[in-house]
């Protein structure tokens, strides 16, 4: 209950800032979402034992471009990342088919991104920077068995002791914007996000004997994802500069100059 509120509230603080920093059209803010498919890219244990799995990202992103094509893109977003494990041998003497389990952790992640843009009403968007994640939850599912014959499996509680509470990593990401009148606009992207360092939520298995098995704890994410966006622009409009009060648009032969202070005309 509590990451929620925690989320709400920043939320509402970006939202807060936006619009009481927001001028010349330069900041905005998005919310964007989809599915992903993530895995365990980096562990000593046989990387054929493990299987990606659909996760979820959501997330919120202030926008403040200080070039034309240039734009600072810090972000809150929740982001679900695992794997599923399902190990053919172990030790050379463990073979059953249906000891598999999978893993699921759940962060909550800060990306700095820069973000590059390239069009006028379709513009093509390219995106990249690091992520710091904190670790919100993490669960095993379908775990416990008793094909062991040692009163069954279960997750050793170092798992949780003995695990990073937070993530870094790298994200990229290439897609499409379309305008939708001057302060909206929606986005398609597909974006990589790869951790680049030992996570340590494998999950160190106990029988009932008390012995441990994958005591090798690591482990390090990618999830590919897709996501749909939805953005909103602040701020004032840039004034035109004309201030002579001459119609720029007019013909040259209809153009009236304004009157001057005391001058008078034919039909005065």
């Amino acid at each position: 209950m509590k990451r929620y509120l925690l989320l709400t509230f920043m939320v509402i603080l970006v939202f807060t800032a936006t619009n009481s920093l927001a001028q010349d059209g330069k900041f905005g803010i998005s919310v964007e979402g989809g599915p992903s498919c993530t895995y365990m890219y980096k562990s000593n244990m046989t990387k054929s034992d493990f299987l990606p799995i659909v996760g979820g990202y959501a997330g919120v992103y202030f926008n403040y471009q200080f070039k034309k094509h240039f734009a600072f893109t810090p972000g809150l977003a929740w982001e679900e990342k695992g794997c599923e494990y399902k190990p053919k041998t172990y030790g050379g003497t463990f073979n059953d088919p249906t000891f598999d389990f999978i893993i699921r952790v759940d962060y909550l992640t800060l990306p700095l991104l820069l973000k590059a843009s390239f069009g006028d009403q379709v513009r093509f968007i390219c995106n990249a920077g690091p992520y710091f994640g904190i670790l919100l939850k993490q669960n095993y599912i379908n775990v416990a068995y008793k094909s062991w014959g040692n009163g069954g499996l279960e997750i050793d509680p170092s798992t949780y002791t003995q695990r990073l509470p937070y993530d870094l990593g790298f994200t990229g990401s290439l897609g499409l914007e379309v305008a939708l009148g001057k302060r909206m606009g929606i986005s398609l992207t597909l974006s990589d996000h790869l951790s680049l360092i030992n996570t340590k939520v494998f999950p160190v298995i106990k029988d009932g004997s008390g012995e441990t098995y994958n005591t090798d704890r690591t482990s390090c994410f990618n999830s590919a994802v897709a996501s749909l966006g939805f953005s909103l622009f602040f701020g004032k409009e840039k004034e035109t500069g004309n201030k002579t009060g001459i119609n720029p648009r007019a013909e040259p032969w209809t153009r009236v100059p304004p009157r001057r202070r005391g001058e008078f005309t034919g039909s005065d």
